[in-house]
């Protein structure tokens, strides 16, 4: 775990909890409401609107992410690579990724860092890759509905 994540004795300890705490309360809520809408509706017509409101939410939260990673990136803890940016990663690489690249520009610096490291690349990490393997997976009756 060391390698992804700062000893506790590690002056960058502070900013990676609160980078990882920050996308795990307030990003990961807004990711859950744009997956499983219908969860959130009282009405099944209402499901598209809270997925709409969930990205904008998501939008917002990346709108907080961006300029701490410009000032201080590619990475949550400047050059060093740790489990907040594969969070990160993960999140940016389920939604409607362009759109987050083309409004957030360090974001989409720190995906693309982030989804290039070896360990990533041979799991077959590519931005929108686990996203379309799950909704094939969705579309034969499997995963979470």
């Amino acid at each position: 775990m060391h390698q992804v994540a700062p000893a506790i004795s590690d002056p960058d300890r502070g900013k990676f909890l609160s980078a990882l705490f920050y996308l795990t309360s307030e990003l990961e809520p807004a990711m859950k409401r744009y997956f499983y809408p219908h969860r959130y509706a009282p009405l099944k017509a209402d499901s598209e609107k809270i997925k709409h409101k969930a990205f904008e939410d998501a939008m917002a939260r990346f709108s907080v992410i961006d300029p701490r990673l410009s000032a201080e990136g590619p990475f949550h803890l400047g050059d060093r690579f740790s489990l907040a940016d594969l969070t990160l990663a993960y999140w940016v690489g389920n939604v409607e990724t362009e759109a987050v690249f083309n409004t957030f520009p360090a974001i989409g610096t720190c995906v693309h860092h982030a989804i290039s490291r070896p360990a990533i690349r041979s799991m077959g990490g590519e931005v929108g890759t686990p996203r379309d393997r799950y909704r094939t997976l969705q579309s034969r009756g499997g995963g979470i509905q």
